[in-house]
């Protein structure tokens, strides 16, 4: 083979590694996945001014943990999905309000622990895969109903159900800024019920080690963007690619 031929033929494995790249993310589809399903259209038993107001609860700071159950993402499918926004719903019946946090931090990770099995010990429930979704700093919050409270995540996170349930944890360092009308931060739609996908373990101290457990949890909605499994023909072309490279850096081994 010629030293041209060679050339053709690393260019064609790059463009059909290229093709192949492309084809998939033409697959890429935004969805929305609420936790529990359906929350968007019932409201829930209870409600909860954690972990966003701290006015109303009087202390300084907070850290807090949700778990959600893994199978509560059954649309995202075995490839994954990018995690890009949170939302949470006021309690019904609320007027609208908004107001700006201080200083908030975001985390999300996976673990092994479930719904109503969260350890008290912080840490405990941290797994490997532990990412700042949110850096430390100011977060504007508001809403007026249904999942129209939103946090943009600053780094979108990679998530797989079958690498273990969903961990978000929030550490709020300061109350929100002064009382006023419209400006009480809260409360949120949650739920308190044995067996359902969520629960939570929180403190009123943002560098508690340990807290309290129990059953309640917000009703979340997840914005996500679902990663298809690879395809048949990315498979194969990224293979062909392969292919087509070794035989490139064979053919000039052996000419050296």
């Amino acid at each position: 083979m010629s030293t041209n031929a060679s050339k053709i033929a690393l260019a064609a494995g790059k463009l059909l590694l290229s093709s192949s790249l492309l084809f998939e993310c033409s697959n890429l589809h935004a969805d929305f996945i609420q936790v529990p399903s359906g929350s968007g259209s019932i409201n829930g038993s209870t409600f909860s001014y954690e972990p966003f107001n701290l006015r109303v609860t009087e202390n300084s700071s907070l850290r807090f943990q949700q778990v959600y159950a893994s199978d509560a993402f059954s649309g995202i499918a075995a490839g994954g999905a990018l995690i890009t926004g949170i939302y949470f719903k006021p309690e019904p019946g609320l007027r609208p309000f908004g107001n700006t946090l201080p200083s908030v931090e975001i985390l999300m990770s996976t673990t092994p622990r479930g719904p109503d099995s969260l350890n008290p010990v912080f840490a405990g429930n941290l797994g490997i895969r532990t990412l700042t979704v949110f850096p430390r700093g100011p977060l504007t919050i508001g809403g007026s109903g249904g999942f129209d409270i939103r946090v943009f995540l600053q780094t979108p996170y990679f998530y797989r159900p079958a690498d273990g349930n969903l961990l978000l944890e929030v550490r709020n360092y300061a109350p929100e800024g002064p009382p006023g009308p419209g400006s009480i931060v809260g409360p949120f739609d949650a739920e308190s019920a044995l067996g359902d996908p969520i629960s939570r373990v929180y403190a009123y101290d943002v560098n508690a080690t340990i807290g309290t457990t129990d059953t309640l949890g917000l009703f979340t909605g997840f914005a996500v963007t679902v990663i298809p499994e690879p395809s048949a023909f990315a498979l194969f072309a990224c293979a062909g690619g392969v292919v087509l490279w070794w035989r490139h850096r064979r053919i000039l081994t052996v000419r050296h």
